[in-house]
């Protein structure tokens, strides 16, 4: 059975993913301006996909992954919202009854899908998760991970993976001329690009595509992170054979991405 992936937002302006099989619609964050652009966003039902979702997975409670206009939507919908279990009290708190359930290191199986949660280092204080998804009837897998200070002793998790939508955050040298102190902890485009030469070093099989993700919009440009990733590629000597590459917009919906045994 397929499993297919759009990006309906991506950046410090708001966060939601949408992964999907014919039987199981899940999101992960819920990061919107107005409860009515959640709503508006999340009624279209994708082609193929069921018409209910099943499920929201948080990576993390800052506002731009959970922002209370997303909490009203989420709480009208009655949607199951799955956060860390170090989270749950926090977000019983922030005013909306939610339909909450905890996960920690095990894997979550919400109808075909399985969920793994993987620690990522972000802000301090703040439990941060990356997601591990997998298409339980053929096994093809998503590694989907933003807001990283570092991918050190994480590649494991990226290896193998049939797609990628990693974080490219930022340019350095933009960087250095609008500093803010939340950059460091994101990746830039050259972390992102010397995770990616390592991933498809070190992958049995190419993923079938990589889509970079969380660009800011003062400190990065698409096409900058396009090139920085495709460089590094190229001089690894992994141009030929590397897959597509697409970036997530940040205020409107990415390309569908389908995974079957031919690809996407």
């Amino acid at each position: 059975m397929a499993v297919s992936f759009r990006s309906l937002r991506s950046g410090s302006n708001g966060n939601c993913l949408q992964i999907w099989t014919a039987a199981t619609r899940i999101l992960v964050d819920c990061g919107w301006e107005s409860t009515r652009a959640c709503r508006r966003a999340l009624a279209p039902v994708p082609a193929g996909a069921p018409a209910a979702i099943d499920a929201v997975f948080l990576t993390h409670l800052h506002g731009d992954h959970l922002s209370a206009a997303a909490i009203r939507a989420l709480s009208d919908l009655r949607l199951p919202v799955y956060c860390h279990e170090s989270c749950l009290d926090e977000v019983s708190r922030l005013g909306e009854p939610l339909r909450l359930r905890g996960f920690d290191r095990a894997p979550v199986s919400i109808g075909d899908l399985e969920v793994r949660p993987v620690r990522v280092p972000h802000t301090p204080r703040v439990v941060t998760h990356a997601f591990s998804v997998t298409g339980l009837s053929d096994g093809r897998r998503l590694m989907l991970a933003t807001d990283l200070a570092s991918w050190d002793g994480l590649l494991e998790h990226f290896v193998d993976a049939d797609f990628l939508f990693v974080e490219s955050n930022h340019d350095v040298r933009l960087a250095r001329q609008r500093p803010v102190p939340n950059s460091r902890y994101h990746l830039s485009n050259d972390q992102t690009a010397a995770l990616l030469c390592q991933v498809l070093r070190q992958s049995r099989r190419t993923p079938a595509g990589i889509m970079l993700a969380h660009l800011s919009g003062e400190r990065n440009d698409p096409e900058l992170a396009r090139a920085c990733v495709e460089a590094a590629l190229r001089r690894a000597g992994l141009g030929d054979a590397a897959p597509p590459l697409w970036l997530a917009p940040r205020r409107a919906a990415s390309v569908t991405v389908t995974l079957d045994r031919r690809g996407p």
